[in-house]
């Protein structure tokens, strides 16, 4: 909805005019992640990078990512394409 998107960017710009880092909750879906991205939100959390897990998956998806393993590239990797189109 064009009212949710306005309550959200509202919301991004409020917080990073107080010098806040934005955090946004509930990322299913690309599309979200690009309205972010586009509207200065760098960071966020969701199903979009995985479902819930255990303690003890959690531990073993960092193991996994500490020996080199990027478990999000493939989304980091549309973040350097989106950063530069911006700058």
């Amino acid at each position: 909805m064009p009212g949710d998107a306005t309550i959200v960017r509202t919301i991004i710009e409020m917080g990073r005019s107080l010098g806040m880092e934005v955090i946004a909750e509930g990322v299913e879906s690309q599309r979200q992640l690009e309205f972010l991205r586009n509207n200065a939100c760098h960071y966020g959390q969701g199903r979009l990078f995985g479902e819930p897990c255990t303690a003890e998956d959690l531990l073993a998806l960092l193991e996994r990512q500490a020996t080199g393993g990027a478990p999000f590239a493939h989304l980091l990797h549309r973040a350097d394409g989106a950063a530069s189109r911006s700058a």
